[in-house]
């Protein structure tokens, strides 16, 4: 399966397809298609955690982190 077959309805990234480099590199490739210049990358909650960090390289971008609300660690 290549990034063009993931489309219709559902088009959610499929996590178990992370285990094969070569793809993963494609996932992150097409998704940094034909942004242009980016100041920063919003990656939310866990799996936006893993796909933004190597998008960042890609898009030469910055990264922000978020999550939801609730979600943060306890305040020390």
């Amino acid at each position: 399966m290549n990034v063009k077959e993931w489309g219709g309805k559902h088009s959610a990234i499929r996590l178990h397809n992370m285990d094969d480099p070569a793809l993963f590199g494609e996932v992150i490739d097409w998704m940094a298609e034909g942004w242009g210049r980016l100041d920063r990358i919003v990656a939310m909650e866990s799996r936006g955690f893993i796909f933004a960090a190597p998008l960042v390289t890609r898009c030469d971008a910055g990264l922000a982190l978020a999550r939801k609300h609730g979600k943060l660690p306890y305040a020390t």
